[in-house]
């Protein structure tokens, strides 16, 4: 086991190292377990850690870093970036095993993979939310977090190039989950308004008609966005429709970033707008948890805030319009 120091001038803060190129890793035996800080209010905040269970009693903590050791003028040398920070709203923190993050370094902001269970790192609890609750969401705390050189995503200083492109495929993923969201809402409304007395009147019928309108829009662009990320020459097409809105550019990328706005934009508003329609279909009923629907209006809300709120897609159409 190889080892290095902190602070190398005063030899403290020893750590262990272990070199990539040569280790292995045999999950038999081991576990991964939260270990709940000696804070005020313990349950508020935990980190990870490996511990190998040696028999029934005793458990060896496997406190490391792990890393490529470079060698230079006869020396080994551990290249690193030190991240302090905190950040809140991460979805999943707390039972990922790899977190993206984006720090900014000299070079600008830059991504890196770091190892939940890298010393320093730290989880907050799972919040309360108002829908999604099966989906955790935490804070997460960075003091002196140390990310080996290879852990880098991409190049250093580009880091807000690759975050914008994974935003375009989660807008486009939003649009898909809205339109499914947005089926199940309209199949639930439907076998409920067949067993009961008011619902063969025009009113009802009409309100599930103004639905199934949302729907077939919804799907409709949610099958173009899917059409476009699957086949790549599509991409490259310079149609009149795209050059007038200004679809690509050039210069930094060739994924669909407006269709991908609107996608979003249009989607989860158009999931809203379908609850507004059949929430009254279901009375008073339609606010209690015996139907699903109560769960959906929940479970909706975040959908217009997260990977950019539905305003930011409205200024982001609104400047590339201007900018054409």
């Amino acid at each position: 086991m190889k080892y290095f120091f902190l602070d190398e001038a005063k030899g403290v803060g020893r750590r262990n190292i272990c070199d990539m190129r040569r280790f292995e890793f045999d999950f038999e035996g081991w576990k991964i377990f939260y270990r709940y800080s000696d804070e005020a209010e313990p349950a508020e905040v935990h980190s990870l850690e490996y511990t190998y269970e040696e028999d029934e009693e005793k458990h060896r903590y496997f406190i490391h870093d792990m890393a490529l050791i470079r060698e230079r003028d006869g020396e080994e040398y551990y290249e690193f970036y030190v991240l302090n920070g905190a950040k809140m709203w991460i979805t999943n923190a707390h039972i990922a095993g790899v977190e993206a993050i984006y720090a900014r370094t000299p070079a600008g902001v830059t991504g890196f993979m770091v190892d939940a269970l890298t010393e320093g790192f730290l989880v907050g609890k799972d919040e309360e939310k108002t829908g999604q609750r099966a989906s955790c969401t935490n804070e997460i705390t960075l003091t002196n977090v140390r990310i080996p050189r290879e852990c880098m995503i991409g190049i250093e200083g580009r880091g807000q190039e690759n975050a914008l492109e994974t935003l375009n495929v989660g807008r486009t993923g939003l649009c898909v989950s809205s339109a499914a969201s947005i089926q199940q809402a309209i199949g639930d409304a439907a076998a409920y308004l067949a067993k009961i007395p008011r619902g063969s009147e025009g009113w009802a019928r009409y309100r599930l008609g103004l639905a199934l309108e949302e729907m077939l829009a919804v799907e409709s662009l949610s099958y173009d966005l899917i059409g476009i990320y699957d086949d790549k020459e599509m991409l490259a097409v310079e149609s009149l429709s795209y050059d007038l809105i200004g679809i690509y550019d050039d210069k930094t990328s060739d994924m669909p970033r407006v269709e991908s706005s609107v996608g979003k934009l249009f989607g989860t508003d158009g999931l809203h707008r379908n609850l507004h329609y059949l929430e009254p279909l279901y009375g008073i009923d339609g606010q209690l948890q015996r139907y699903r629907i109560e769960k959906d209006r929940r479970d909706a809300r975040v959908m217009t805030i997260y990977e950019g709120t539905n305003e930011i897609q409205q200024f982001l159409l609104l400047k590339d319009s201007v900018d054409m």
